[in-house]
């Protein structure tokens, strides 16, 4: 690895590190994609201030003031406080977390997501992907690797519903508009904020020129379409497109679902015989 994107990544995961221990007490939940650095930072801390990472919540935590880090890899809920007398720094998905959304709303977390772990300064090899970025400037430029890691690990620990979205993004025509999605997908969309583009429409595409979201481009483009991913393109004034992608999947009864909402017969008159 060059010495430039080495300092570059190291300084940034310091960076994060000291915001978080600036912060005496507190929950901090942090959620994000494979290979954006969570447990990389976690070890960090570790490092700095001699508390251990615990992969559960820890019954009894321990008398020192240090933080406590734990980094949920075994998909079990956990509770946290709602006023700690130190600092916990989770790593976790929010469905997870019991009571996140009232923790959420009432201010108790501070969250720290992609845009926060995505490094500055890596987005032309991996949209500023940490581990995709190493890998690439190691392996002189391996995409093979890269596209298992994305098929085998990343796409397959996404919720279902980012998966659609994200395959409704790479297949539309002329991009996703915000207005016309519900807030779920919006929430969705500023998450993978690293890896998409927004115009000042607030119309949301694929970056382009990043090797790691070509690849997921790429990966996502080859899948049959799903209905979530349809839907969401009929949702977005794509009808005909959502129509004939799912019948190209094989997926004739979700089409004919679409193609009843949106006139039947008279809707095939005006698109022609291909979108039926």
């Amino acid at each position: 690895m060059t010495q430039d994107l080495a300092a570059r990544l190291d300084a940034h995961q310091s960076a994060l590190a000291e915001q978080l221990l600036a912060r005496a007490t507190g929950v901090c939940l942090i959620h994000a994609l494979p290979g954006a650095g969570k447990s990389t930072l976690l070890k960090r801390i570790s490092a700095m201030t001699g508390a251990p990472v615990h992969r559960t919540a820890p019954v009894e935590p321990s008398p020192a003031r240090g933080p406590i880090l734990i980094d949920l890899q075994d998909g079990s809920d956990i509770r946290l406080p709602d006023e700690p007398d130190r600092l916990w720094i989770v790593v976790t998905i929010p469905e997870h977390v019991q009571d996140y959304s009232r923790l959420a709303i009432y201010g108790k977390l501070h969250q720290l997501g992609n845009t926060d772990l995505f490094a500055a300064g890596t987005a032309a090899v991996g949209s500023g992907w940490p581990a995709i970025a190493v890998h690439h400037d190691r392996a002189f430029g391996d995409r093979n690797t890269a596209r298992t890691f994305l098929s085998d690990v990343v796409l397959k620990q996404l919720h279902p519903d980012l998966i659609d979205l994200l395959q409704a993004i790479a297949l539309s025509r002329n991009g996703l508009a915000e207005e016309q999605l519900d807030v779920g997908h919006r929430a969705d969309l500023r998450w993978l904020a690293p890896l998409l583009t927004v115009d000042p429409s607030k119309v949301w595409r694929l970056k382009s020129g990043c090797i790691a979201v070509s690849i997921l481009e790429e990966i996502l483009k080859m899948e049959p379409v799903s209905p979530g991913a349809a839907e969401v393109l009929f949702r977005n004034a794509q009808p005909d497109f959502a129509i004939r992608s799912l019948v190209r999947a094989g997926q004739r009864k979700s089409a004919l679902d679409l193609l009843s909402r949106c006139g039947g017969v008279m809707f095939g008159h005006l698109h022609g015989a291909q979108a039926t």
